[in-house]
């Protein structure tokens, strides 16, 4: 880990860290955005983070996560090195709620020309910014932009879009607070895009979904089964939960009943924080320092 990840994941390590930057955050990007308007620039900033150049709103909660991590890294630090140090050249890894981009790109840079990353993003704003920041980097031919949604049976459904658009989900009761509209989309399986593309093993699953996670791995059953992921990150927010460690509230029951390992955060449950990234390894795959 690199020395300024290794400050942001000291300074979140803080008592009421996350609480303070949530707040911190926010106020110096609503100031940041009011100077360009002042300026009569565009509200959207071009950012790097990592080496990977963005197109950012950071009037959204994650893109001004993303816009402050070129200072000292803070977002998703643990899970994206995690990421990068587990993927290879020629790997395939899938970003399930792909949104702007952060993990597609990041994995797309780990596994080179020869791998192949799968990016599932059935919001059209999100793609238009997704597609934007890969044409911002030299090194995404290897991305595939999917614009279906992945559940547990094929067909259409609805997707309920929130004003900040790292919250849109398929279940309405997780978009409530903020939601603008909903819009019809198709979805597939995991198991049956598997098929059709012809993948035989995925190295990296990512599945960011806002509530939508068991429905995503019940889809996924076959290629679970057979062991063929590598490693599964879900999201887990505290709120959406049963009780803290309780997997049918995140769908990870799908995993461990097939002998998946918990591998990350290394903190036990009652530490977690209320958003967080839960990472799993298959049976027999070794993890690397």
């Amino acid at each position: 880990m690199a020395p300024r990840e290794k400050l942001g994941k000291a300074l979140l390590s803080l008592p009421y860290a996350r609480e303070i930057g949530s707040v911190t955050f926010a106020a110096m990007a609503g100031a940041y955005q009011r100077l360009l308007l002042l300026r009569g620039r565009p509200a959207d900033v071009v950012s790097v983070r990592d080496g990977i150049r963005f197109s950012l709103d950071i009037s959204e909660w994650v893109q001004m996560r993303i816009f402050f991590d070129r200072f000292i890294p803070t977002y998703d630090v643990a899970e994206l090195e995690f990421a990068k140090r587990h993927l290879r050249p020629g790997d395939v890894a899938f970003d399930v709620g792909s949104q702007v981009g952060l993990y597609t790109l990041t994995f797309s840079r780990a596994v080179g020309t020869t791998g192949r990353v799968i990016a599932f993003e059935p919001d059209p704003r999100n793609r238009d910014r997704l597609e934007a920041n890969l044409k911002l980097n030299d090194f995404t031919a290897n991305v595939e932009i999917v614009p279906l949604a992945l559940s547990d049976s094929a067909g259409s459904a609805v997707l309920y879009r929130s004003s900040d658009t790292g919250h849109n989900s398929m279940r309405a009761s997780v978009a409530t607070e903020s939601r603008v509209d909903e819009i019809p989309i198709e979805t597939t399986t995991l198991d049956e895009f598997c098929k059709r593309a012809s993948i035989d093993r995925i190295r990296f699953l990512k599945v960011d979904v806002e509530g939508h996670e068991p429905s995503v791995l019940a889809g996924a059953s076959e290629t679970i089964a057979a062991h063929r992921v590598d490693f599964v990150m879900l999201e887990y927010v505290a709120e959406r939960a049963r009780g803290l460690g309780m997997g049918d509230a995140i769908g990870d029951s799908a995993l461990t009943s097939h002998g998946y390992r918990f591998v990350l955060p290394d903190a036990p449950p009652e530490k977690w924080p209320k958003v967080t990234n839960l990472i799993y390894a298959a049976p027999g795959v070794q993890l690397l320092s």
